[in-house]
């Protein structure tokens, strides 16, 4: 249990740095893979850095409690949690998310995606906790 809070804890500061880091040098990021410096690829790459990268602390967040039920032998959540992130929910979010709003939608479905699987990995967690399956 200690070693889960010092796991969330340790991604918590280092999403949070490494989001201030991409936030505040975007642009230059961008840049150096902009090698025909187009303007209107440059300002997506941003745009879409900013975005795609919200979602640091909720795939930090599900990667860590996929690996946790794994560690304590409950495959069965560690594999729900693996599942929705990473085929069951991105799918539907990423076609929802672009036809309502484009490009930004596009660049916002991983996040949704994490978001939601962070809250349903949240609800495994408090049920693991209160013992309520076997």
């Amino acid at each position: 249990m200690q070693f889960l809070r010092y796991a969330m804890g340790s991604m918590l500061v280092l999403s949070a740095a490494i989001y201030l880091i991409l936030f505040v040098f975007a642009d230059p990021i961008a840049s150096a893979f902009n090698s025909e410096n187009n303007a209107t690829l440059h300002t997506i790459a941003v745009t879409g850095l900013r975005l795609y990268f919200t979602s640091l602390v909720f795939a930090g967040f599900n990667i860590i409690l996929s690996m946790y039920f794994t560690s304590v032998e409950k495959a069965f959540p560690a594999q729900i949690i693996s599942f929705l992130r990473g085929l069951i929910l991105i799918i539907p979010i990423a076609f929802l998310f672009a036809r309502l709003w484009e490009m930004t939608g596009v660049w916002m479905s991983f996040p949704a995606a994490e978001f939601v699987t962070a809250v349903i990995g949240a609800g495994l967690y408090v049920k693991y906790k209160n013992r309520k399956w076997a």
